[in-house]
């Protein structure tokens, strides 16, 4: 790039654009000066240099020193696994809550809800009425499905010979012709209430464990004639409870 010519003349400088003007001019006298260039034309000259001297080199980052001057602590092995839950175990009253309603099912022959069994739990109380179990003890219907499915795989583990295989048939003829005999009389076996299997109860004399409120709550709930109104007495809702368990095919 060919850079302008200042000659001096009188004070002024006189500039030239190209080199056949500056002919003929007597160069003794000039000052040559160099060229003043933009910010842009040194900005393009700038980039030109770096393009011709920078052909075939990568840039590169220099390493950071940062981690020698933070070190940082190494992370325990398996943190990325998944945590594994410790397994829940269910209390003596529980796995006793859960047993009764599992008999109960077996006994009656309908599969017993998780869903609902976890409803009712809830709401279970014991023998002096009061609930059973606290808001920490309630469990899951996921927990409480596989409950019973490990009692199903326990009774199933058991292996019957072909005289065990006759009875139990046999068993099962007598249960249904029992079944149908107290459904004709409106009265079936087992008389339950919750995890209250009544029909036992009144076998094995324990119906007296059960406490007024309670007494009272069972009686409404089968919708036996209780005394209007209720009366501080348990021998009015005993003898209900009697009556309706003698009456039951179970005691034929």
């Amino acid at each position: 790039m060919l850079g302008f010519i200042h000659v001096p003349r009188m004070v002024a400088c006189t500039s030239f654009n190209g080199y056949r003007r500056l002919k003929g001019t007597s160069l003794a006298k000039c000052t040559r000066s160099p060229e003043r260039h933009t910010v842009i034309d040194l900005a393009k000259m700038g980039y030109k240099s770096a393009l011709e001297e920078g052909v075939g080199v990568l840039p590169t980052l220099k390493t950071s020193t940062l981690s020698q001057d933070y070190p940082t602590a190494a992370a325990k092995e398996g943190w990325a696994l998944r945590a594994v839950k410790k397994a829940y175990r269910f209390s003596d009253k529980q796995k006793s809550y859960l047993l009764a309603k599992f008999r109960i099912g077996q006994t009656t022959g309908r599969k017993l809800d998780a869903e609902v069994v976890a409803r009712e739990m809830r709401r279970a109380r014991g023998a002096d009425c009061l609930r059973l179990f606290q808001s920490s003890e309630f469990l899951t219907a996921s927990q409480i499905a596989s409950y019973f499915s490990r009692l199903n795989a326990a009774a199933r583990q058991q292996d019957m010979d072909e005289l065990d295989i006759q009875a139990s048939e046999e068993e099962t003829n007598f249960t249904s012709a029992r079944d149908m005999a107290a459904t004709a009389s409106q009265i079936q076996h087992p008389i339950t209430y919750d995890q209250f299997d009544l029909c036992s109860m009144a076998k094995g004399d324990t119906l007296k464990m059960l406490k007024l409120p309670m007494l009272q709550r069972v009686c409404e709930g089968l919708g036996l004639d209780v005394p209007q109104p209720p009366v501080r007495r348990r021998a009015p809702y005993m003898e209900l409870l009697k009556d309706i368990t003698q009456n039951c095919s179970c005691q034929q």
